[in-house]
């Protein structure tokens, strides 16, 4: 049973929703068969009692306590019990959907030719289609969809309206620009961190097309996508980064929680990325975003915090020298990772600010007591001790260091970006142990090199050991 989608949706709900999958249970509407409403309430008093889910046997045995386990009979009925609690997720989907339900019961009711029962609603709900404050690419389409429906019911004699033929036009061009500038800014994120190559359609056409619209170019929640996806798809003009980000202090007014959240995150990596590219200036970009996505409550999903972001934020934090800021983030929001994360990114994180604040010992000591399973965060630890080492002036553990991070990155399948960082980490490293300090023309080649490597995280740190 534990296996089962039943057991797995009921463990998920909260005890409001399990009340009233009861009262459907006990609906003729929804559920017309005794041994479901007997099978549900074994495996809510389970649920009660925080057990687990008892063999199908035993739970045959409550349904039918005159009759002989018959695995047919119970497989039938956990099928009945199954579409009634998906048919209940249903309803509560639909449910908080307001706009899309009211529109679904216009429908029906010209469809039944009520004509005049479909416009009431429509006139009655023709503020919330028309100045919904929400718009993202769901309102802009409901708001196609309604005038979609008073359009079929001036067909069918309703013509006391005026129909607004252009603005039923305007409202798809919106929601069809928005769901693919959307997906192109996601798509165009995901390429640069997996070196995959996309084809996106008419993306161009559209930028271009849009360039030349000022009128809905200038609409709000079509010019943020817009800049984003222009940052992501040009990141080395920051015109576009610009005029994206006070767009974001309004973005939650435009969107949904998780549409803001998507946003913010969209405009990290655009950050990230500069700074992966060795442009300083963006450190402060990115940590002020973060305080104010962490202020916002953006960057938690589910009350979790991604181990990733958790990450960034102290790798900024700590760039910026915010060292008592970063250790009152770690105590406030570690215990927010999930659990299987939780100690090694933790444990690693307290490393890098001790690391940043030249308590090396301290440092050492939480990344050798770390187990990291994950192999970034592996190479991460590895790259800080490789640093102490250098700053340390540990030669040869520095040599052997090396040599292992070598064999680590031969042996472990990395996908490209980070593998090409990675090497990049150890190729520099072993040049600036070997280089002769009092060659000026030495130094200067391997600053010139570094400098001009594309891929490489730690450039800052190497340019600063050159100086």
């Amino acid at each position: 049973m534990e296996q089962t989608p039943v057991w797995q949706v009921l463990r998920a709900l909260p005890v409001t929703a399990l009340l009233e999958i009861e009262k459907c249970t006990r609906s003729p509407f929804l559920n017309q068969r005794d041994d479901v409403v007997q099978l549900y309430k074994a495996l809510r008093k389970r649920i009660a009692n925080g057990g687990n889910p008892p063999g199908r046997e035993v739970l045959a045995r409550e349904i039918w306590p005159e009759k002989p386990f018959d695995s047919k009979q119970f497989r039938v009925a956990l099928h009945f019990l199954q579409e009634l609690i998906f048919q209940y997720l249903r309803l509560k989907k639909n449910e908080s959907d307001t706009g899309r339900a009211q529109l679904d019961l216009v429908q029906a009711l010209r469809e039944l030719s009520l004509d005049h029962l479909a416009e009431t609603i429509l006139v009655k709900n023709e503020d919330f289609f028309l100045n919904h404050p929400r718009k993202d690419a769901a309102a802009h389409e409901r708001q196609f969809l309604y005038r979609v429906e008073l359009l079929r019911l001036a067909g069918g004699g309703a013509r006391t309206r005026n129909l607004d033929l252009q603005g039923l036009s305007t409202q798809l061009d919106k929601a069809f620009i928005l769901k693919k500038l959307k997906t192109a800014a996601e798509l165009l994120s995901h390429q640069r961190v997996f070196k995959v190559e996309y084809d996106f359609g008419i993306l161009d056409w559209l930028l271009t097309y849009l360039h030349e619209q000022p009128a809905l170019l200038e609409t709000p929640e079509i010019q943020l996508y817009y800049n984003c996806c222009m940052a992501l798809k040009h990141p080395e003009n920051s015109q576009y980064f610009l005029a994206l980000k006070p767009a974001l202090q309004t973005v939650e007014d435009l969107f949904p929680p998780e549409e803001c959240r998507e946003m913010v995150l969209l405009t990290l990596n655009y950050c990230i990325r500069r700074l992966n590219s060795g442009e300083a200036a963006f450190a402060r970009e990115g940590f002020e975003l973060y305080r104010t996505a962490l202020e916002k409550g953006y960057l938690l999903e589910k009350g979790e915090l991604d181990r990733f972001t958790f990450h960034n934020v102290v790798a900024i934090g700590i760039m910026l020298e915010a060292f008592e800021w970063v250790e009152q983030f770690i105590n406030q929001y570690s215990g927010k990772i999930a659990p299987t994360h939780r100690e090694s990114m933790s444990s690693y994180c307290r490393a890098r600010l001790a690391y940043g604040q030249k308590k090396y010992p301290d440092a050492i000591g939480l990344l050798q007591k770390a187990d990291y399973n994950d192999l970034l965060l592996n190479l991460a630890a590895k790259t800080i001790l490789l640093k102490i080492y250098v700053e340390t002036d540990e030669l040869r553990l520095l040599d052997a260091h090396l040599d292992a991070m070598t064999n680590f990155l031969r042996r472990k399948k990395i996908i490209g970006y980070h593998r090409e960082n990675y090497l990049n980490i150890v190729k520099y490293g072993r040049k600036l142990t070997s280089l002769n300090r009092f060659d000026k023309a030495a130094c200067e080649a391997l600053r010139t090199m570094v400098e001009q490597e594309p891929n490489l995280t730690e450039k800052a740190w190497f340019l600063q050991q050159l100086r």
